[in-house]
């Protein structure tokens, strides 16, 4: 048997310190170690090979590396891989990523042995076309009376719209109301423009690992504090498989905003607000006796003398006024570089 002497260093990032243990063909040394924060250890590994000269099992590569007849995560030398699941996308065309701290400096490690992208990743990048709506300016409030056959509100009447002047309804012997502001426009204004935010972005990459079903490939998923695992696709895509549904956008540099603007900032008709004040109801016309008075706010008011015909007036001032919805302006272009979709998931 020949021994091959390894420098392993920084305890290959996200694997923790590597423990080996004897077993598989040959009595070769094999990671079995499970998942740990990293260390700063430097261990010194002796891998030895299989009877017939053959290599330790890789576990991530699709290869009988052994020659024990089992690829992969059906060798049982791969202690701590396991068969997960593959994007079903064919733009996925790589292996498995780790997507790293943002402050980690650990080197790649055996289970994502591979150096991948070195970038920035896009934190945020507000839309440059947003607008905001001032406050609501002339609204007037307006009423919808309801007249009540029976006290308490109870039997059937008229409604009758009220605004600013005084209006005749239905005859009552109570009356209900419900006041807004209404009318109205506000004014619309661009939200001064923020700049995309990034953060560095670094990954590690392994291959396909075999012996798995159809779908799946073996991985070594790693601890929650040494990142995300993901499959990359060129572009800025969406990330629509259930496994794999936070997306991560990687440039390979900083890239240019080329996003611009087209349209005005305009605004919705107001909606919500409120009124303060008092209905008053009088008999048989405008001009005719007070019979009752609604505060706004009250559900019903009897009044003193059932009407024939009721004068209704609404005396009533903005207590707060409503607010519009904006349309923002048509955005066009984008953020251009080369950019790498990553669909991740946060454990498998």
């Amino acid at each position: 048997m020949v021994s091959l002497p390894l420098l392993v260093a920084a305890c290959f990032d996200e694997l923790g310190s590597y423990e080996p243990a004897s077993g598989g063909n040959g009595g070769q040394q094999v990671d079995r170690d499970t998942p740990s924060s990293p260390t700063s250890t430097t261990t010194e590994v002796t891998s030895t090979t299989g009877s017939g000269g053959a290599s330790p099992e890789a576990c991530t590569n699709g290869l009988d590396d052994d020659a024990d007849g089992k690829v992969d995560c059906e060798d049982g030398d791969c202690g701590g891989y396991q068969c997960v699941p593959a994007p079903s996308d064919p733009a996925f065309s790589g292996g498995p990523l780790l997507l790293l701290p943002p402050a980690s400096g650990a080197p790649c490690g055996p289970a994502f042995p591979a150096a991948g992208l070195d970038g920035v990743r896009l934190l945020a990048a507000p839309s440059p076309c947003d607008c905001t709506c001032g406050a609501a300016t002339g609204q007037a409030c307006q009423g919808t009376v309801t007249t009540h056959t029976s006290p308490s509100c109870a039997g059937a009447g008229g409604v009758t719209v009220v605004g600013a002047t005084c209006v005749t309804g239905a005859g009552a012997a109570s009356v209900s109301a419900a006041v807004a502001p209404a009318g109205g426009v506000c004014a619309g204004s661009p939200v001064p423009p923020v700049a995309p935010s990034f953060e560095p972005a670094r990954t590690c990459q392994a291959e396909r690992g075999g012996g798995c079903g159809e779908g799946h490939v073996c991985a070594r998923p790693p601890a929650p504090t040494d990142g995300l695992v993901c499959f990359e696709r060129p572009g800025d895509t969406p990330c629509d498989d259930p496994t794999y549904p936070i997306k991560v956008l990687v440039f390979d540099d900083e890239p240019i905003d080329g996003r611009t603007c087209s349209g005005i900032c305009s605004c919705d008709p107001p909606e919500g607000g409120s009124c303060a004040g008092a209905l008053a109801v009088r008999d048989g016309s405008c001009a005719g006796a007070l019979v009752g008075s609604l505060s706004l706010g009250e559900a019903c008011e009897d009044l003193t003398s059932p009407t024939a015909v009721s004068g209704l007036s609404l005396s009533a001032t903005l207590a707060a006024p409503g607010s519009c919805t904006p349309n923002h302006r048509t955005e066009s272009g984008s953020l251009e570089g080369s950019a790498h979709t990553l669909c991740c998931a946060e454990a498998l």
